[in-house]
This record gives C-alpha cells, sequence and structure tokens, in this order.
C-alpha cells in the first residue's frame, strides 16, 4: 500500500516532510509526497493576525481529514495544542536543536543601537526588546533563504530565525547550498531566548482510524517516533494549553533532561520588553505522558500565580478580566465589525469612530497627541495673500486650517484664492472655512502634487513642522515657487489612561487605527508596541512608513484616506 504525505511546498516544509519520508522507507513504507497550499502560504499578512503559525496547519488537517493525503508532517510548534476531532498525533522523531539564532547583516558583527530585526514573532520580539531595549522590530514573512536575504544594508540589521529550520536545509554541511552562500558572509550567534514550546520538533499527525486499523502504518510511526523528545515537547506543549495561549503568544517553554531528571523552564513576555514572569519545574526521568503533562501544568499555574495574565493576552487570565472597564462605545447589534473593540486616536465624535460603529465595532477613542499653533509672521502673509503675491494655497491636513490665524483665513476666503487640498476629508473642512477649492488629491503629498500639476506660479504652504517636504520639493520640480510656513506642531499627551495601556499590553484591541506619522510615534513612546494579534490599520502611506520606521508592523492601508476607507481596510483584515 502507498500512504499519501501531504506538504506545504515552502523548501523547509518539503525538505522536513521528505526527511520523514525516507525514515519511513527505511522501515518498510511505500510513501508519495502530495503539495498542499495554506492560508498562510497565500497571505502576506503578519502571521500574529492570522492567528499565529498554526494557520499553516489547518489546511494540512482539513486534507487529511478529507482523504487528500493519509498524514501531514508539520513543525510542533505550528501546531494548536488542542487536538482535531479523528486526528492523532502518530510520531515525534527526534528533536533537531530548538534554539533562535540572530542573523546579522553581512557589514555587522554585532548589534548597532536602535538596531532592525526582522521577525514575526510575538515571543522573540518580546525577548529582544527584553535583551535589547533600544531594538525595533520589523515583521518578517518568506522561505528561509528570502529571510537571511532581507538581513542586508539598507534593509534590515538582522534577523532571528530557528537554529533547526537552518540545519534541515542543510547548514552548514552542504558547501554548494544556498544557504551556505548566504550565511558565509553574515555572521551568526545563538540568541539566549526561550524558544517556542517544540520548536526543533516535527509531528506526524494522522487520522486515527488509520493508526487504530493498519498495523505496518502503526508500527511504523512507532519506529520512528523518539521517547525522550516526545516527553519533553508533550510538557512544553502543556505550559501553553493550561495558559490557553496560542503558538502567537509571547511564551517560550524548553524541557531538557539529565540522566535522572526532566526539568521544564517556562516565561511569559510583556510585548514591549520591560516585564517577564518566570517558572521552572523537575520530575523524575523516565516520565509517562501524563507525568509530562502535569509538569506543563504545574509550570503554568507557577506562571499565572505570578501575574502572568497581567503582562500578556492569556485566556486562563482573561476569563475574569477587566474589558468593561476600558471606555470603548457600545457596539451596534450587527456589522461587518461586530464584536471588534478598535482603538482610535481621535475624539468621541469623530467621523471614523462613527463609521466604525456604523460597521458593528466597538470603539475606544483617545487622541494620542495634541496640537499646538507656533508663531508665524501674521501681517506679512496677510499682505502676501490680499495683494496678489501668492498664487494657490496647499493644504495638506485639516488641521492645518485650525491652526491659521482668523485673519489669514479671512483672506483666502475674501480674496477666493485656489486652494490645493490632499484629500477628500481636508477639503470639506476647508470648504466649511469658506474656501474656494480647486483641487482635490486622492491620498497623500505625492498624488497632490500630481494633481496641481505643472505650474510657475506662487504656492503658499501651511503645514506642521513635522510634515516631510515631500509635497515642496515635488512642486518646486513642477516649476512652482513654493513657500512653507510651519503653523502647527505634534506632541504627545502627557499620559493615556491605565486601562486603555493595560489593554494595549494585553493584546485586547483587535485594531489601531494610525492616523499619522505623529501618532505613530507617540503610541511608541506612550505604551510601546502593540499586543499580539492587535492589526496596525494605517490612513494613508505616510502613515505606513511611520509605522514600519517604528518598528512596527502594517497589517493594512486604506484604499482612500476616508473613514469608509478606513473601514474597508479594517474589515480586509478583521472579516
Amino acid at each position: 500500500m502507498t500512504y499519501r504525505l501531504g506538504t506545504r511546498g515552502s523548501d523547509l516544509a518539503l525538505t522536513q516532510s521528505r526527511w520523514v519520508a525516507d525514515r519511513l522507507r527505511e522501515v518498510g513504507l511505500d510513501i508519495e509526497i502530495i503539495p498542499i497550499t495554506t492560508k498562510g502560504d497565500r497571505t502576506r499578512k503578519p502571521l500574529a493576525l492570522l492567528g499565529g503559525v498554526g494557520v499553516f496547519a489547518a489546511a494540512l488537517r482539513e486534507a487529511i481529514i478529507a482523504g487528500t493525503c493519509d498524514f501531514a508532517v508539520h513543525s510542533l510548534k505550528d501546531l494548536p495544542t488542542a487536538s482535531a476531532p479523528g486526528l492523532t498525533i502518530a510520531a515525534i522523531p527526534k528533536r533537531e536543536d530548538a534554539s533562535d539564532v540572530l542573523i546579522l547583516a553581512p557589514h555587522l558583527s554585532e548589534l548597532p543601537p536602535r538596531a532592525m530585526v526582522g521577525t514575526g514573532s510575538p515571543r522573540r520580539a518580546a525577548q529582544l526588546r527584553r535583551s535589547y531595549p533600544d531594538v525595533r522590530i520589523a515583521d518578517l514573512r518568506g522561505n528561509v533563504p528570502t529571510r537571511i536575504a532581507r538581513a542586508d544594508r539598507g534593509d534590515l540589521d538582522a534577523v532571528v530565525l530557528a537554529a533547526s529550520g537552518l540545519t534541515r536545509l542543510g547548514w552548514p554541511d552542504d558547501p554548494d547550498g544556498i544557504l551556505t552562500a548566504l550565511l558565509a558572509i553574515r555572521k551568526v550567534q545563538p540568541l539566549p531566548l526561550l524558544p517556542a514550546a517544540a520548536q526543533g520538533a516535527l509531528a506526524v499527525e494522522t487520522r486515527t482510524a488509520l493508526l487504530e486499523t493498519d498495523r505496518e502504518f502503526a508500527a511504523a510511526m512507532r519506529a520512528i517516533a523518539c521517547p525522550d523528545s516526545t516527553a519533553a515537547v508533550t510538557a512544553e506543549r502543556a505550559v501553553l494549553a493550561a495558559l490557553q495561549a496560542g503558538c502567537a503568544a509571547p511564551v517560550g517553554a524548553l524541557a531538557t533532561r539529565d540522566a535522572h531528571t526532566l526539568e521544564l523552564r517556562a516565561g511569559v513576555f510583556g510585548l514591549d520588553g520591560n516585564d517577564a514572569r518566570l517558572a521552572s519545574a523537575r520530575v523524575a526521568f523516565p516520565v509517562t505522558p501524563d507525568q509530562a503533562r502535569q509538569l506543563g501544568v504545574q509550570v503554568a499555574d507557577e506562571l499565572i500565580a505570578a501575574g502572568a495574565g497581567d503582562i500578556a493576552n492569556l485566556h486562563a487570565k482573561l476569563s475574569g478580566g477587566r474589558t468593561d472597564a476600558i471606555p470603548a462605545h457600545a457596539p451596534t447589534a450587527t456589522g461587518s465589525l461586530a464584536g471588534r473593540l478598535i482603538f482610535v486616536p481621535r475624539s468621541g465624535d469623530d467621523a471614523i469612530v462613527a463609521a466604525i460603529r456604523a460597521a458593528g465595532g466597538a470603539v475606544v477613542a483617545t487622541p494620542l497627541t495634541r496640537s499646538q499653533s507656533l508663531p508665524v509672521p501674521t501681517g506679512e502673509l496677510a499682505a502676501k495673500l490680499s495683494g496678489g503675491d501668492i498664487d494657490l494655497v496647499a493644504l495638506t491636513s485639516a488641521r492645518t486650517i485650525d491652526h491659521l490665524p482668523a485673519a489669514l483665513r479671512h483672506e483666502i476666503a475674501a480674496n477666493q484664492l485656489p486652494v490645493a487640498c490632499v484629500g477628500p476629508a481636508t477639503a470639506a473642512a476647508a470648504s466649511a472655512a469658506g474656501f474656494h477649492v480647486t483641487v482635490t488629491g486622492t491620498s497623500d503629498a505625492t498624488a497632490l502634487a500630481a494633481a496641481i500639476g505643472s505650474g510657475s506660479g506662487r504656492v503658499w504652504l501651511p503645514c506642521s513642522a513635522l510634515a516631510k517636504p515631500t509635497l515642496a520639493t515635488q512642486l518646486r520640480a513642477r516649476g512652482w515657487h513654493v513657500n512653507r510656513t510651519e503653523v502647527y506642531t505634534m506632541t504627545p499627551v502627557d499620559q493615556l489612561d491605565s486601562d486603555i495601556v493595560s489593554a494595549f499590553h494585553r493584546g485586547q484591541f483587535d485594531a489601531l487605527v494610525i492616523t499619522s506619522g505623529s501618532v505613530s510615534r507617540a503610541l511608541v513612546e506612550l505604551v510601546g508596541h502593540a499586543g499580539p494579534g492587535t492589526a496596525l490599520v494605517t490612513i494613508g502611506e505616510p502613515s505606513a512608513r511611520a509605522v514600519r520606521a517604528g518598528g512596527g508592523i502594517v497589517a493594512a492601508i486604506a484604499p482612500q484616506p476616508t473613514p469608509t476607507g478606513i473601514v474597508s481596510a479594517l474589515m480586509e483584515v478583521l472579516s
């Protein structure tokens, strides 16, 4: 009989599956490898927003149940702790190295200050921030060679990968392999991080009925299983199960054995790197599966008792949590965003808040920044506006209008000067102020410059002190003479409500809306980085660039810089 082994198509998944297939062939089974495409392979969204790397296992499990294949090989750290009805883990072969490694860019021998490090794992990110407080984290997807290649000058200073993945792909034993070429010019160093539960281990999963009725298949599974590795990963995964923490949670666990005992160490880490809860326990070896699971439960209980639920989103702690203490507007009964909690850095009567509520979402609306007017030469500017010295006024935000001195607003309206606005919201505010709007852009400064086009006249550009020079530069390149005046600046608020800060750190928000670069910077300054499974949705590409520059992960960009566009982006990510 030929047994069909389902596998993802990535190099690492194929390598792991072929390794298991070879072990099974050695004990007499005939194996055929069947490719399976998973949701995780089809999307570029951050893994934490897909529910963690368990997304890769779902399609393989469905294929086994449907009979498309007879069994599959998983990276066991990617497999949810809850068993799937009708399926059984039939074998855990000998585990590879469980550690994480740091791969530096070719021009570096150590991490520089404020290093940009790539990882898609909240667990790794949290521990990196604990060891390197000024580190910036960038999302990382793709196969292993693609990830390594991003550690290069002008991109990332380093990336973090599992040592087992490198080993299984042939490094350092294959002198002609692609990894050898990539890593020959990059320093690889071990990281003192607690690995993910079961990192470095493989699991062979099959239909329970096949395992119970096919003696040849069951015997082959027993032949390739490793009792020591099975005991260790059973204890580690019991920690996750007892904490009710998914594989995207900032939780690490590692069980090791000596001649007489099995020791389990585990930790829960705050995503901002400022806090951690650690626990350990040991049991005499050899151990039964039940004893290994009990060891994991014991360590998880110690973590919860030590306050692990206060620093991470652990359902074992949050079932009686304080979600009701967060000042959210009540969601509507139905809608595409029903049941979702979304943070908006605006006041409660803002149009974005109203649009999200109309789509069914619950909203926490609190400004992260405040604006402050700057002194401007009002008399001189008023004379230019009234005297024909300005041919066009360019506005890059509605807030700019609020900070224009009344005398300047009067001159713009009274003289019906042509006004170009970056987007529909700014155009609406300008029209409400009595301005003569002649050009409305679609998104950002680049699009506004294109909409204005070429000219030789004089443009007045009132703006924020934090605004990039993009619009002025591009208008000058089109022949315009630009006078830029900084009329206001943005600073973070002094502090946020403690319940809101706690919700950030515990990952209770499904999404955060980022409306400007200053909001992105204030978010990091006030609360650090968002929790696992929290989507960062930006109002436009400039805001997205600010998020990435600060080490954040952008889940989606609004197709238009409007409330409707933001709701559309939220639906894309959360539906």
